[in-house]
């Protein structure tokens, strides 16, 4: 599974026209080099959404893990209710 990355198009212009290249050479390059990366590559907003989804994940395992160590204590108190005094 290959992951994706953000590529900026209007910055990459302005890289490769400040170093030499026209704007329609710099255009036409990074047009070519988004059809060649084609779903390599992902939005801003699709970047977004990914983030949100990998904070709701985690969000909701630190909420399990938090359940499961309040159940752990409630046996772990239960058990030692059952032991004898000294």
């Amino acid at each position: 599974m290959m992951l994706a990355t953000t590529f900026d198009t209007h910055r990459y212009v302005k890289e490769m026209i400040a170093t030499g290249f026209t704007e329609e050479q710099a255009e036409t390059h990074a047009r070519l080099l988004v059809e060649i990366l084609g779903d390599q590559l992902s939005t801003r907003e699709e970047m977004a959404k990914l983030d949100a989804k990998v904070l709701e994940i985690i969000r909701w395992f630190v909420s399990l893990s938090l359940v499961q160590l309040g159940v752990m204590c409630g046996i772990l108190f239960a058990i030692l209710r059952l032991l004898p005094a000294h």
